[in-house]
């Protein structure tokens, strides 16, 4: 059993692995109007078997307790506490933390999920060099209800070598991920964007040769509630569109040819997506949102603009 009082060396853990040996953990959390749900993620952050040796909180300009929650935890871990001036967003929010990361290693924790204790000895266990991304698996945990093995959280890597290409058809890299500080260093920091920063930030990595791994089984309890940002939907796919045309320079024309490719898949989704909001609009809702997906979309995006298509046509009819 792994005894939490003899220090952060990872070398247990390491499989002999030099660069593991003498590794340490940085927690990185953003917060944002979260003091409800803080004290109980830094609970879990107490708890676990392997503890960090840094626990990093950028406050982006709460309005509520989140300073007073997190000074109730300053005697028991070793937390440096950032507020931000202004509202900048999880993903300029984390580049605020980065900069202050001592340590080797980078466990990215939203501020109101839950760890399982065994959570950083279970990711810290797969890693196998310099070069991998931990994604752990999660489950999910309802606002007032039980939890739910939701298959999104808990995806396996798809199989495949080219990792970037399967990225490019499915985010399946959990935002919590763990990943050595080095990557930040050699790739740059979180996009700049106010959604999916980690999709992008991944994306990077792998395009760069960084490796995803997963470990077998869930060490994450992901709350799912009014607000957060696992929810969000409306503007999701119009929003992701633009960060990767501005990043199409960072990849090679391979890699452009594929991201191109993703973006025109968001733009039908997005299509898709606005006609579920206005489909009382019959001849509008077609035109405007259906028919471009019928004709451009992929195959499994056209079957969907179709079976709308005839849905509302039944629709109509009974009206």
């Amino acid at each position: 059993m792994f005894d939490p009082h003899e220090g952060t060396s990872l070398q247990k853990q390491g499989k002999g692995n030099g660069f593991l040996e003498n590794s340490s953990i940085a927690v990185l959390i953003a917060s944002y109007n979260s003091a409800q749900f803080l004290d109980v993620t830094l609970q879990g952050v107490a708890w676990q078997t392997m503890p960090a040796s840094e626990v990093i909180v950028v406050d982006d300009c709460s309005t509520d307790e989140t300073e007073d929650v997190v000074n109730s935890w300053l005697d028991r871990l070793p937390i440096k506490y950032i507020r931000n001036e202004i509202n900048l967003g999880v993903g300029a929010s984390r580049n605020v933390g980065l900069r202050h990361v001592s340590s080797e290693l980078v466990a990215v924790l939203d501020a109101d999920d839950l760890w399982l204790p065994m959570h950083l000895e279970t990711l810290v266990g797969c890693l196998s060099d310099d070069r991998t991304i931990v994604s752990p698996k999660a489950v999910v945990w309802p606002g007032g209800g039980g939890l739910s093995l939701d298959s999104r959280h808990a995806l396996d890597v798809p199989k495949g070598k080219n990792q970037f290409q399967l990225l490019c058809k499915q985010n399946f890299v959990f935002a919590g991920s763990l990943f050595p500080m080095s990557m930040i260093q050699e790739i740059g920091d979180y996009p700049n964007v106010r959604i999916c920063e980690d999709y992008l930030l991944w994306m990077k990595a792998t395009a760069n040769g960084y490796v995803v791994v997963k470990p077998k089984f869930p060490t994450v309890l992901y709350r799912r509630h009014e607000g957060s940002l696992g929810e969000i939907r409306g503007s999701f796919f119009k929003s992701l569109q633009l960060p990767i045309l501005e990043s199409l320079e960072l990849f090679n024309v391979g890699q452009q040819r594929l991201l191109k490719r993703l973006v025109k898949d968001l733009r039908m989704r997005e299509l898709l997506s606005a006609h579920d909001e206005r489909s009382g609009r019959f001849l509008a809702s077609a035109l405007n949102n259906l028919v471009p997906v019928v004709g451009r979309g992929t195959l499994r995006l056209k079957m969907s603009a179709i079976a709308r298509l005839l849905g509302l046509i039944r629709t109509s009819r009974h009206q």
